[in-house]
This record gives structure tokens, sequence and C-alpha cells, in this order.
């Protein structure tokens, strides 16, 4: 068969490797590289990451093809610390002592919060929280009002998925609390996701399969073909991993109800701020910051400290649309602003910036109703991506594992 895939992200390029060898594979992104939230970028000779990433022994599928590609040595797995930051003070997020301490919280707060903390990690179902319960309603029932207003509102509605927490899944919050990553061990392969991607190019092309960058396609599902550049292309199925708002953009001949269906979900953007500094901000390699227009500072060289700096992101998600328009020279003046209010200390040395209009859908309480499958109504296509996974946790190995199944439905 001829196969099309739209998008050169991880899962792109996984169902194309997994194709390859009985079918005739293209992949298709628009920009002028693969990788999509995985891809790298280049300062002072050395490869970094655009956006956070790491790898946690539960990610079994990323370390198979780390390992399957030769770029897995022995991992020097890390316990990380992670902090929250409010009123420009930094708390350990995961000690117990650090809890006594932290004031934000009145006294019966932080046993209510403790509480709730032991329950999420030893005898919470996610599975069982019916769909259509609002994360806002589930959060007082099992950890208070007061808690439920001072983290979780401004933690996972405000900077997550910028909506009000009523409107967010509990299953899928849930699902998210679950999955502790604190409570693991973490690495950064020694590699980099930059070798990751490079290896998926090599073996694709290897293969004879097509890759394709800077694209600017147009779909035709009737006539089966793709159009770019002015260049047609037939294919017999064609499997889409670009964000949904940009697949209807490019896309003919959708069933009606199929395209309302899918016009429903909306996405989540992603303004980011690499930078290099002296030192260390402090120990806690993931910071979440509460009611800042900087909702997350991670501390990349705490997992892999090769550079000759000290490599960060400052990050924001809900509400990050607004800044999208804003020059890089203003991201960075606000965005190191509100690190250098917590970190007062910190020498920056170097900042580059990124932004992601697509970077996740929005989990609410439709979600689940309006969620594509692998399967669609048009025989010859099919949908693949952090946007049929729910209510898996959106991270590369999701991407992987869905780039995986959609291979295996279409063989």
């Amino acid at each position: 068969m001829r196969i099309a895939i739209l998008g050169g992200g991880l899962t792109g390029l996984c169902a194309a490797h997994r194709l390859l060898g009985e079918h005739e594979v293209t992949v298709f992104e628009k920009k002028p590289f693969f990788g999509g939230l995985a891809a790298s970028f280049e300062h002072e000779g050395f490869k970094l990451p655009l956006y956070y990433h790491h790898v946690i022994e539960s990610n079994t599928t990323t370390l198979k093809y780390f390992k399957n590609f030769g770029l897995l040595d022995e991992p020097k797995w890390k316990r990380v610390k992670m902090g929250i930051a409010v009123n420009s003070k930094v708390y350990d997020f995961i000690d117990p002592a650090s809890l006594l301490k932290f004031d934000y919280l009145s006294p019966s707060e932080r046993l209510r919060y403790g509480l709730f903390g032991a329950y999420a990690l030893y005898w919470m179902n996610p599975d069982a929280i019916p769909e259509g319960v609002n994360a806002y309603d589930w959060l007082v029932s099992k950890a208070g009002r007061g808690v439920t207003e001072k983290i979780f509102v401004p933690l996972y509605a405000e900077n997550k998925f910028g909506i009000p927490l009523k409107q967010i899944s509990a299953r899928q919050f849930a699902t998210r609390l679950k999955s502790a990553e604190f409570k693991t061990r973490f690495v950064y392969p020694k590699k980099g996701f930059h070798s990751l991607v490079k290896g998926f190019e090599k073996r694709i092309k290897k293969r004879g399969g097509g890759l394709v960058t800077r694209a600017d396609v147009k779909l035709d599902l009737v006539k089966k073909v793709i159009k770019n550049k002015g260049k047609k292309q037939g294919f017999d199925v064609v499997i889409n991993t670009a964000p949904l708002p940009e697949f209807l953009g490019f896309t003919k001949g959708l069933p009606k109800a199929y395209a309302e269906k899918l016009g429903r979900i909306r996405y989540c953007s992603a303004v980011c701020v690499g930078f290099g500094t002296k030192d260390f901000l402090d120990e806690h390699y993931w910071i979440n910051i509460l009611k800042q227009r900087v909702h997350m500072v991670m501390q990349h060289s705490l997992l892999h400290d090769s550079y000759p700096f000290k490599f960060n992101w400052a990050l924001r998600y809900g509400g990050s649309e607004k800044d999208l328009g804003l020059s890089d020279a203003q991201i960075k003046s606000v965005y190191l602003r509100v690190v250098k209010k917590h970190f007062p200390k910190m020498e920056v040395e170097w900042s580059k910036v990124f932004r992601e209009r697509y970077a996740s859908p929005i989990y609410d309480l439709n979600y689940l109703r309006n969620k594509p499958g692998y399967e669609t109504p048009v025989e010859s296509l099919f949908q693949a991506g952090v946007a049929v996974t729910y209510p898996w946790v959106r991270d590369c190995n999701s991407a992987l594992k869905s780039g995986e199944r959609v291979a295996e439905i279409v063989q």
C-alpha cells in the first residue's frame, strides 16, 4: 500500500518505521526538522531539547527504541526533587517534612493535602471515576476546598489548560496524579532525544521511505491525493498525527459530522524559554510555579550535566496563546523576570524562545465524547498521537506507543 503520514513527530516516525518494508511510506512534516515537541536545537555545538524531556523507569517503549538504535548506554538513573513555588518561596513538593513548613496552606489544609497525597498514591483508582465528573468537585470531596482552591486550581486549571477546573475531567486528572512520577527514577539518555529522532530518520531512509520537511500539504480524501507545493501524490492510506485544527484546515472530503466533532476539540499552546546559567538554581529538577506568568521551571542539567553551562527551561502552558505574538525579547524579559524573582542569584548567560501553537488537546469534560479513535468514518484515514491517547499521560512514551498501535491497526 501507499501510505502517507502527516506529521513527523515521534508518533509519525514510529508508525513509518513499523510499516516500512511491506509498504511504500512517506512522512510529511511542515517544519524544517523532524521530532515535533521532542526536537532539539543547537547551541555552542551542543544539541539541546526544545522542550523538557526525560525518561522514567516505566517508559519501556522509549527505552526499547533507544536500545534498538544502539543509543542507550547503561542508564544513570536518578531520584529527582520536585518543588512548588509560591509567594517567591520554593517548597519541596514530596518531602513530608517540608509539608510541615508549607505555610502557604493552613495547618488543617496541610493535613488534608498530606492525606490526599497518600490516597492518590495508594488507594485511588482513576478508572473508577465516571466520565463527566469534573476535577473541581471531585477534588473538593477528596482534598477539601482550601487545598483545591490554593493548589489545584492554579496548578492544573490555570497552569495546565487555562480553563476552569470545573471544565476538566476528573478521570484524566486522577490518571495524571496516579502516574506518580516523583516516586520513580529519571534519566536523560546520554545521546539525547535528537539521536533517537535521527535514528528513526536513518532507518526510514534505509528502508526506502520518504521524508519530506517544510511540507505545505492539501489532502483530498475523496480523490485520495496529497498535494504538496504543487506536486500531487496518490495514497491508499493516510495516517494523521498533526494537531487536529491543522488537519481540518488542509483536508477535504471529511464527513460533515466527523469534521464538526473534531472541531470541538480545543488545544492549548506552549511558550518556552530555554536558558543557560552559570550555576544550578537550586536542588529541584522540576519546579511548579503558582500564580505567575511562568508555570514551570525545569533544570535539565540536574539530569544531564554535560555542558559548559547549566541548561534550564521556563515554560508557560495555560494562557500562553496570549504570548504567541510577543517578540522574543518581550518573552525573555517577562519569563526570566519571574524566574529571577524565585532565584535572585541566577546569572543568565544566554536564552532562546520556542513557541508551539497546538501543544496539547485540552482534556475537558467533553473530550471523551469528541475524542477521535485510531479508525475513522473514512476507510482510508487513521488518526494517531496525543489526540487519541487520552487518558494516558502525554509524553514521548505515549507518542511512540501510539505510533506502534496505529501501525498495527493499518496492517
